[in-house]
Parts: structure tokens; sequence; C-alpha cells
């Protein structure tokens, strides 16, 4: 008969034997997907796939529905099988240190970069749902994961460069200006006909978003857009094609709920036009890419934050009981209401799907049977 000392010895051996196996699998495992996986799967380093950090590859059919999640931040997993999909880019604006307009609601810090983030993750989440029409899978991507847990957040020109597999891209943004009584929506794009295509498509999908902002939520469409007094920029002048000079109010004013804004430094593009004021624009321009910034309402104007912001029933208590029945941004406390942010999202989903004309992904039920 063994003795304690000695089954406690054997079960140690076994423990060891059993972690020795593990981890010769382990490498086995790791080895070959490095090594034997062959042409057929693409290092999401090099894929298309890599531009988010939970991506959801679905196609649409009668027989399968495939989903594929990716993480971001893995150079080593692999994708297989998957076809180049649609890609929609998102841009929430600002983030890190870098708050964006900030504004008061009842002694309440609201800061624009988390109501960008929030309104680009449900419209993340709503385009999950979607395919186009001939089956192929919608993907989106958005430049948050660039600057996750960091402070410092990317560059304009970092942040197209990640979203270069985009056919679209989407700048997010709350309006703030010292005339409060500015208020409403309005799109940005390109001011140029360096790319005629681009020029008209991308106003196309801006003007959609902004009617959806305005019939869907019942944000009004902005008329004024304030600028700061600068006299170089009221020195500027541009030509039009027959010749004839177009002074600073005709190119930076609001149309329709459509902003077209030159750059005040003087810079122009390779056919001559100036270049765009905004560099999200301007970046995604010299690259051929249709880029469009959306500023959803003025967070400046009360009627606005009350109307398409803040949750009005919240109230400013002390007692955590009371706050937890309201939504609270654990971040910095800012009093928000999620259904109003996910109603401005559900505009944008619906002017990009109309846009591209895709269709709701098939639900498939799968039958079972007695045996």
């Amino acid at each position: 008969m063994l003795t304690k000392f000695e089954i406690k010895r054997s079960k140690e051996r076994c423990r060891k034997k059993v972690a020795l196996v593990f981890a010769v699998c382990f490498f086995m495992l790791s080895f070959f997907d490095k090594f034997c996986v062959g042409n057929d799967a693409k290092s999401v380093k090099d894929s298309v796939i890599n531009i988010t950090l939970d991506l959801s590859v679905r196609t649409n059919g009668t027989d399968k529905v495939k989903i594929k999640s990716v993480d971001y931040n893995s150079d080593e997993k692999t994708a297989h099988q998957v076809d180049l999909p649609l890609i929609i880019g998102f841009d929430p604006g600002h983030g890190g240190r870098v708050p964006g307009a900030v504004c008061y609601y009842e002694d309440r810090e609201i800061l624009e970069k988390d109501l960008n983030l929030k309104v680009v993750k449900y419209a993340m989440q709503g385009l999950s749902n979607y395919t186009t029409s001939d089956g192929k899978a919608v993907c989106v991507a958005s430049t948050h994961n660039l600057h996750k847990n960091k402070l410092e957040p990317p560059s304009l020109t970092r942040r197209i460069e990640f979203l270069e597999h985009a056919s679209v891209i989407i700048s997010v943004h709350f309006n703030s200006s010292l005339d409060k009584t500015q208020r409403g929506c309005f799109g940005i794009v390109t001011g140029s006909t360096m790319n005629p295509d681009v020029y008209k498509e991308s106003a196309k999908l801006a003007l959609l978003v902004v009617n959806n902002l305005n019939k869907k939520v019942g944000i009004p469409i902005g008329k004024t857009c304030n600028f700061n007094n600068n006299k170089r920029l009221e020195m500027l002048l541009t030509r039009n094609s027959n010749g004839t000079s177009k002074t600073l109010a005709d190119r930076a004013s609001i149309s329709n709920g459509i902003l077209r804004r030159p750059s005040d430094d003087g810079d122009v593009y390779p056919n001559g036009d100036p270049s765009d004021y905004y560099a999200i624009i301007r970046n995604a321009y010299l690259k051929n890419k249709k880029a469009i910034l959306i500023e959803c309402c003025h967070i400046s104007n009360e009627e606005d934050l009350k109307n398409f912001v803040v949750d009005t029933n919240y109230k400013n208590v002390s007692s955590e009981k009371d706050v937890e029945n309201f939504v609270v941004d654990a971040s910095n406390k800012n009093i928000v209401s999620k259904e109003k942010l996910k109603k401005i999202s559900k505009a944008i989903v619906l002017a990009v799907k109309d846009y591209f004309g895709l269709v709701k992904l098939k639900t498939i039920t799968m039958a079972t049977t007695n045996v």
C-alpha cells in the first residue's frame, strides 16, 4: 500500500505530465497556424478586416449566416474564406484628452467626445443587421480603436490611413457656437470638384443623413454657421470654371443642410481648387475617398440639448440609489439619453442603408426533428 507521501508525489508527477502534454499541443497548434495554413488564410495584419476591434462578417443567404469576429490587437489571428466586404468607416470626433465641445446641463458637464462615441457605437450595431443586395458582407470600422486606453487621440491623417479600405467615411460630431441661437444639424463635404464623383456622392450621402435627422428625429436643419473673423480668410478668392471670382461667403455657407468650407491657409489641391478646411475631409479627398462630417445638432443651444441629447427626467440628486434610475455615463457622470442618441444613430444607419441599397440580414430558423 502506498503511503500518503508516495500518493502525493504520484499526483504531482501526473499534473506535470498533463501540463507538459498541453504545452506540447499548444506549441504544435501555434506552429501549424503560423507556418502551415498556406495561402488560403490572410494575416489579419494585412487583411481589410483588421480595421475594427469587433468586426462581424455576415453573409446573407438562404442556407447560412457566417459570423467572424477578429481581435484588432492580435496580429497572429487569421481569417479564412472571408470575401471583401462593404466597409463603412466611422470616425467619432475628438477623443482621449481632447473633449471637443463642452456644455453643461443642470451643472452636469457634457463632453462632445462622449456623445460622438456613443452615436458611432449605436450606428455600428445597427449596420450589423444589414447586407448588400447581392449578399456581400457589411462591415463597420471605427477609429476609436486607434486611441483605446490612450490619452492622445490619433492624428486625422492616421485616422484616414486606418480607414483606407472603407467605401465611405462618416465623422460624427456635435456642434457648439458662441451664438447660442444657432441650432440644428448639417453635413460637411468637400468643396473641390477635382474628383467629380467624390464631390457629388459625398454630398448625396450627407444630404440623406441630414434629411433623416430632420424628418425622423426632428432636428432642424442648420441655416447659418459663424466662423472666427479672419482678415486673411476674407481676402481669399477662388475662381469658378468660367473664370469669375467667388467670395468667401459663397464658399463657406450652409446650403440645404450642406456646408463646403475652404481652408484659410491658402493651400490648394493639385487642380488649383482651395483645399478643404476640415482635415478629415481634406485627407480623405486626397485619397479619393468619400468622407462626410455630420454635426448632429448644437449642444450649445438649449433647445437642441434638451430635445436631442439629455434625459430631461434626470434629477440632480446626491442619492446613489436615485442616480441609478437615470442614464449616467460612468466616465465623467454626464447625464445623457440613450434613446435620443440611438435615434440619431438610427437616422445615420438608414441613410447608409438607402445610399448603398442595403437589405436586412435574413434570420434563419434551424428546423429540428425528433428521432
